[in-house]
């Protein structure tokens, strides 16, 4: 959640968004050395610099994309109390947003938007590489697919176990799998970047309103058949939707509940893979989780547990 805080922030205080807010660190020679000075692989400890940077220049925020912003989770997150029916407060914020984005010329006051789709993206039926993917390299892709597949689903457990926890959905790890392998499989042959689970997405539709498999199937056909439209959100702010992304992870932030109902050794291995995943990726977190939970002596399960 601080990783999906430290990416979206900008976009909600910064009228051009990230690429500001590099301009702005690279110009102040402590803060922009210090984030240069941090290794590739702690990716989270950069974003935890440009948060830090966020909060001590308040001089920098532009009061339009904050008020894109914060109008936007106000809405999203008291709807109902306006009268809005449930489930649909992040289309009507979104819908809003965009409207008062065109009447006010918001990108030409140079605002950060959407901007032109691609023609490519709105293309209902793909184009296929099944021919022209290069087989040859599959001998040396074996061991690395295998230990992205591995971290890939890891997280997709978590996800679905935390949901399980905190909200009684219950799910099937043998059919999570089955459908994970699938969906990479068909985003390869069509040339997309490979399919996972996310936290983020998840907690979005929960706030939508889903709960159950039948969210996924109305989202993708929905997805399908708006394809063509998708110009419409040509002029939505960059800050609306970082908005809608915060909205869903905000109560994770400020309450973690599933870490702060841990005890004994579960407490001190949720919050340390909570600490080097913050610092570095979700990726490294799992890995050092997993190796951590390995060597950590657990306590004993309670007599009366044994069964549960």
């Amino acid at each position: 959640a601080i990783t999906i805080l430290a990416a979206q922030s900008p976009m909600c205080f910064f009228l051009r968004g990230r690429g500001q807010l590099a301009q702005l660190m690279a110009e102040t020679s402590f803060v922009g050395d210090l984030q240069r000075s941090i290794p590739s692989l702690l990716s989270g400890a950069k974003g935890i610099c440009r948060l830090a940077y966020i909060v001590s220049h308040p001089a920098a925020w532009n009061l339009a994309s904050m008020v894109f912003a914060i109008s936007a989770m106000g809405i999203i997150l008291r709807g109902k109390r306006f009268g809005i029916p449930g489930g649909t407060e992040v289309l009507f914020a979104t819908a809003v947003a965009t409207g008062l984005s065109l009447y006010l010329g918001y990108e030409d006051y140079g605002g950060s938007v959407v901007g032109e789709i691609p023609a490519a993206a709105t293309k209902l039926i793909p184009d296929i590489y099944w021919s022209s993917l290069p087989w040859e390299e599959s001998p040396r892709l074996v061991i690395p697919a295998l230990i992205f597949a591995a971290v890939n689903f890891s997280a997709t457990v978590a996800i679905c176990g935390a949901f399980e926890v905190d909200y009684g959905i219950k799910w099937e790890p043998n059919r999570e799998f089955l459908v994970s392998g699938a969906a990479n499989v068909v985003a390869g042959v069509v040339g997309c970047p490979p399919f996972g689970g996310s936290l983020t997405r998840s907690l979005l539709t929960k706030l939508t309103g889903g709960r159950s498999s039948v969210a996924a199937v109305v989202n993708g056909l929905s997805m399908m058949m708006l394809l063509p439209y998708l110009g419409v959100i040509s002029a939505t702010p960059k800050a609306v939707l970082a908005a809608v992304v915060l909205a869903s992870v905000c109560k994770e932030i400020v309450y973690p509940k599933s870490l702060l109902a841990l005890k004994g050794s579960d407490r001190l291995l949720g919050w340390a893979t909570a600490v080097v995943t913050s610092c570095s990726s979700p990726t490294i977190g799992i890995i050092f989780g997993s190796a951590l939970a390995v060597i950590l002596p657990r306590d004993p399960v309670p007599s009366g547990d044994k069964n549960k």
